[in-house]
């Protein structure tokens, strides 16, 4: 059975604030962060596209076409410039569309394709990257009324890291959200393309010299990160590393602090008018 899903979520008012999705997701990836940015910002949470509810994907997808795809959808939204946060391939397009001037500040959670300098690393995580592609069709299984209840529980723990039952301990729009993210990538039309890309191969390097306000978020448990963030990161623009002992999607797990190192590596950052202007920088919320 088809299942719908909305293209982006959108809301608030006041400086505007991207988020990006890993390969694979959606925008419901970023759970509770929607809401609790939109108190402060002019929130935007695009899915990608070729991902699930997302537009659909023209030419030979690669990071550098996605980047170009997600600057396209930021000239037809009307922001030059804005605050971007990006969790794992997502951060990776942030990064570039800093490079491109398009950043206000940059938060990067989970960061994908930090392995430059590491080609075997490359190689392992696509190889692992492309094994849970190819599995992603076990995932809707969790969405199938016919499978047996293991069935569903194990393909429900293989991407949120979370059981049965711990998933009943969330609200209802987060758990629906992580219920989404789950089966996502089976939807998904360009991951394989994406992994196979020479651009994936090489990964990326942080930017030397001046560059946005950038903040670092990565999860302890998070088994595709090969270095730590400060090697990884070393040029003197990151404002801030923080390491929560969560996964590769740490925002559905607890959401509250991704929210206040966002809104603080923005508060840092000069203020960014919206598309018609928008209020200016009072005071900011401070996630509890």
């Amino acid at each position: 059975m088809d299942v719908s899903v909305e293209p982006a979520a959108q809301g608030g008012r006041g400086e505007p604030l991207v988020l990006l999705h890993d390969l694979g997701l959606s925008w419901h990836s970023w759970g509770r962060c929607v809401e609790g940015l939109t108190r402060a910002y002019a929130v935007w949470a695009p899915t990608l596209p070729g991902h699930w509810g997302g537009p659909a994907f023209e030419g030979a997808a690669a990071p550098s076409t996605m980047t170009d795809a997600v600057e396209r959808m930021l000239d037809d939204a009307g922001l030059a410039r804005a605050h971007l946060v990006g969790n794992g391939f997502g951060a990776w397009i942030a990064a570039e569309l800093a490079r491109r001037g398009r950043a206000g500040s940059v938060t990067l959670v989970a960061p994908l394709g930090l392995w430059h300098d590491a080609p075997s690393v490359a190689e392992s995580i696509t190889h692992e990257l492309a094994r849970r592609h190819a599995v992603s069709p076990f995932l809707a299984l969790v969405r199938n009324p016919v499978a047996g209840a293991m069935t569903r529980r194990a393909a429900l723990r293989s991407l949120t890291g979370r059981s049965a039952p711990a998933l009943l301990d969330l609200c209802p729009t987060t758990r629906s959200r992580a219920l989404i993210t789950t089966v996502a990538p089976t939807h998904c039309t360009v991951t394989r393309a994406i992994l196979r890309s020479p651009e994936f191969a090489e990964g990326w390097r942080p930017e030397a010299g001046p560059s946005p306000v950038t903040t670092v978020v990565t999860g302890g448990q998070d088994r595709l990160m090969h270095r730590s963030a400060r090697e990884l990161f070393p040029d003197p623009h990151i404002r801030a590393y923080h390491r929560l002992e969560h996964g590769r999607v740490p925002m559905l797990d607890d959401p509250d602090p991704i929210i206040r190192y966002i809104d603080a590596g923005a508060a840092a950052a000069p203020w960014l008018p919206g598309p018609s202007g928008g209020p200016k920088r009072t005071v900011r919320r401070t996630a509890r």
